[in-house]
């Protein structure tokens, strides 16, 4: 019997029942799956492929908020066609972030070499509330009268 991952199996959940919260959970196991794979490789890091992995993980997000939202509703094209577009504008801005996140890393690594973990970690984790607070204002911002 093949193996399962954690995150193969909270995806199934999620798509099933068209919940944004397994979705997020996928997201979340499959990333430290992604993570944990490189680390006991010790794969030298691929950016183009990283940046792949993270654009594929929040169009999952939003293909399953999007299913939950239309469940059982006729779409008209328009809307199927407008979400498109919002979707490669999503995918586009996150890859040009992470190219530019890229670039900042990779001008810190010149300049303060090899920072002691403690260091690495604050950042990283000031990195993520800047992500979260960007998420929050993006969806703050679009409110109810969204596209679906």
């Amino acid at each position: 019997m093949p193996r399962r991952s954690a995150g193969a199996v909270l995806a199934a959940v999620a798509l099933v029942a068209r919940s944004v919260p397994f979705a997020a959970a996928c997201a979340v196991a499959a990333l430290l799956e992604y993570a944990l794979a490189m680390l006991i490789a010790r794969a030298a890091v691929d950016v183009l492929t990283g940046v792949a992995f993270g654009v594929v993980l929040v169009l999952w997000l939003e293909l399953v908020h999007l299913a939950g939202r239309v469940h059982g509703a006729m779409v008209d094209r328009g809307v199927i066609v407008a979400q498109l577009r919002a979707w490669l504008g999503v995918a586009a801005v996150g890859a040009l972030a992470a190219a530019a996140l890229t670039a900042l890393g990779m001008a810190l690594q010149a300049a303060i070499g090899s920072a002691p973990l403690p260091a690495v970690v604050l950042i990283t984790a000031v990195g993520a509330v800047v992500a979260a607070a960007g998420v929050i204002f993006v969806t703050a911002r679009s409110g109810s009268g969204g596209t679906p």
